[in-house]
């Protein structure tokens, strides 16, 4: 069964500020194999694209939860005690405030450097937006507990009811609802993956509707170059080739993130960020 088509049966009345009514939450189900569908058979990456020492540790940053990072390649963190941090020219920022997830968007053109809003959710499932590591907290309309932002800089979230909505034309703009259900959500080149209620990996059609792809999987982001990076529930890492195919990469981790640049990193098993060596 599709999962996420099934999230679009039950029609609830929202308002703008995401004061939801009350919807259907869908089971989620953990019985397939975890590499069950695209990930059924999944190869190691190539051997000329990995080595034994695939993921370089970033030191200074400990008790990671989640990660973004920027298009300029710098990776922000919230620790398990909702704490703020990113690394930047060899140093550890504090960040003032709190979140539960936090994400970035835009891109670098080597030249001009277009978006570095960073975007989080916090405890009250509030949203924020900032400028960087100088700029400040500024609130926007909505609530939600995860988000995701596209190369455009707009943010899509999802709400405690599971409901995916996409910001349209940025902080002034609104909250268009997608189709579908979801856990988790990841953007970038254009193409949008989805974690479904059941755990399964959902990648979204032009035309709005959802192709599953299986697995159970607890993490998932997109780069520029459209290929998806994966986190299954056993902790394992997979990422999309040339081919379209999942390969496995070396490694566990707990969050994933890429940026507009293809730089991908990670939060290891041990709650500390690595960077992917290529």
């Amino acid at each position: 069964m599709n999962y996420i088509k099934k999230g679009i049966q039950s029609i609830c009345i929202v308002s703008f500020m995401f004061f939801f009514g009350s919807c259907e939450k869908e089971t989620q189900v953990d019985s397939e194999p975890l590499t069950q569908g695209a990930f059924e058979n999944a190869e190691a990456y190539p051997n000329d694209q990995k080595n034994s020492s695939y993921w370089y540790p970033i030191n200074g940053i400990t008790n990671a939860s989640r990660i973004t990072v920027d298009p300029e390649g710098n990776p922000w963190v919230v620790k398990t005690n909702g704490d703020i941090a990113v690394y930047k020219n060899r140093r550890v920022y504090a960040i003032p405030g709190k979140a539960i997830d936090i994400d970035a968007g835009g891109y670098w053109d080597w030249e001009t450097f277009f978006d570095d809003t960073i975007w989080i959710t916090n405890a009250a499932n509030e949203i924020f937006y900032r400028s960087g590591i100088e700029g400040s907290w500024t609130k926007i309309d909505g609530l939600a507990h995860t988000i995701d932002v596209s190369v455009d800089g707009n943010p899509w979230v999802i709400n405690k009811n599971n409901q995916i909505y996409r910001r349209i034309n940025g902080v002034n703009g609104y909250w268009s609802r997608q189709n579908g259900a979801a856990l988790d959500i990841g953007n970038g080149g254009g193409e949008t993956y989805v974690i479904g209620t059941n755990k399964n990996l959902f990648k979204m059609n032009p035309d709005g509707n959802y192709t599953n792809l299986g697995g159970i999987v607890e993490r998932v982001d997109v780069d520029y170059f459209e290929r998806a990076w994966v986190i299954n529930k056993a902790g394992e890492i997979f990422t999309t080739g040339g081919d379209g195919r999942f390969y496995k990469l070396p490694g566990a981790a707990i969050d994933i993130a890429c940026n507009s640049n293809g730089e991908v990193y990670i939060i290891g098993a041990d709650r500390r960020v690595y960077r992917a060596e290529r």
